[in-house]
């Protein structure tokens, strides 16, 4: 009923804290579980009969808008330190005497304010020192995307493309801020890059969608592109093996032997012995 995974105890739409969940909501939206066990057997009955909810709970994850501090807040990997094994107590007295064969992680119990935890206070939303952590962290603006000097760059890079996202998504999720020039997808990257016509546009879409890029369900992440550096593609005509240096001293190499002369009557210039005629047929021996 509180959307709470009852292993972990986070919330299990945006992988938070109870606390940090219920502080962004107002309060009618917050569903207060009692805390005694017949109070709680009773609210649990009431909603088996009325098949799965009561009038005036809410239903997390769904009558609930997402407020934007949820959503820069929103744990979006994977959380695997919640599978590993626990604590070898044996281990942090020095008396453990299994070693490699214990299935218990040989480590030292973390110490400060996040030592003193209490599963209660955690499923309740009450003194939660997971929580306090992260709200401090939360009064902090997030880092700005730094904006490139070069006025020519109006590309975005799109990260995180999921096949449930198409062209067509992220065409009408760019689109508000301005015209789009072109937008090009690499599935095998899983990104895309969106171009627009203005500077401003590009700059106006980078600054509203950067950690808050939502298409379909899927967060992606946002940031700007980079301006492609023009390779030399023509060879050096001095170097050897160069197709000017072959067209020039070589006639069988893109040149035609001149009028008159009967044909190919060898090469003027030797630049590696594959190119002899001596060597282009069996050698007999001596």
């Amino acid at each position: 009923m509180k959307n709470v995974c009852q292993t972990c105890v986070l919330d299990l739409e945006y992988g938070l804290p109870v606390q940090v969940r219920d502080s962004t909501l107002e309060e009618h939206e917050r569903q207060k579980m009692p805390q005694s066990d017949v109070t709680r057997g009773y609210m649990i009955e009431q909603v088996e009969r009325n098949g799965g909810t009561v009038e005036g709970m809410p239903e997390y994850g769904k009558a609930i808008e997402p407020s934007k501090l949820l959503e820069r807040l929103q744990r979006r990997t994977p959380y695997y330190k919640r599978n590993l094994p626990h604590l070898c107590s044996f281990f942090a007295k020095g008396e453990c005497n299994r070693g490699a064969t214990c299935p218990y992680r040989h480590e030292m119990p973390l110490t400060g304010e996040l030592a003193n935890q209490n599963i209660k206070d955690r499923y309740f939303g009450n003194n939660d020192p997971v929580a306090a952590k992260m709200m401090r962290k939360s009064t902090h603006d997030p880092v700005p995307l730094v904006v490139p000097e070069d006025k020519s760059i109006t590309t975005l890079w799109v990260g995180g493309v999921v096949p449930g996202v198409q062209e067509d998504d992220i065409r009408a999720r760019f689109s508000s801020f301005g015209t789009l020039s072109s937008v090009r997808m690499v599935p095998q990257k899983s990104c895309a890059f969106v171009t627009y016509m203005q500077r401003g546009a590009c700059e106006e879409a980078a600054n509203n969608l950067h950690n808050k890029l939502v298409i379909n369900g899927n967060h992606l992440r946002l940031s700007w592109g980079k301006k492609l550096t023009e390779k030399k593609s023509t060879p050096d005509s001095s170097l050897p093996g160069s197709s000017s240096a072959l067209s020039s001293s070589t006639p069988g190499f893109g040149s035609m032997p001149p009028p008159g002369s009967g044909g190919f009557t060898g090469l003027s210039s030797i630049l590696y012995p594959s190119q002899s005629v001596h060597n282009l047929s069996t050698r007999l021996p001596q």
